[in-house]
């Protein structure tokens, strides 16, 4: 973890930053995981090939399209038990 006013990297369980003195809070340190894992995830989506980027997108927009086709099925059977149609 790092602190977000030197950016000098924090031991772990500080409470202050040894550096300039900045108070680490909780929100900070969370802030800074999540900055530290979002970095990380694009860092890790940047080396896949493009074939495994599509895969990917291919895979996420079957997987909606699936689900979307049992909403409609879904809608279409509680409508057809009271006798009409949308």
């Amino acid at each position: 973890m790092f602190c977000q006013k030197c950016g000098k990297e924090l031991p772990e369980g500080v409470s202050m930053c040894p550096s300039c003195g900045n108070v680490v809070t909780a929100q900070s340190q969370i802030m800074t995981e999540l900055t530290e894992f979002q970095t990380t995830m694009q860092e890790k989506f940047k080396n896949l090939s493009n074939d495994t980027k599509i895969n990917c997108i291919l895979a996420f927009t079957a997987f909606n399209a699936l689900v979307t086709l049992i909403i409609i099925i879904k809608i279409l059977s509680i409508a057809s038990r009271f006798g009409r149609m949308f």
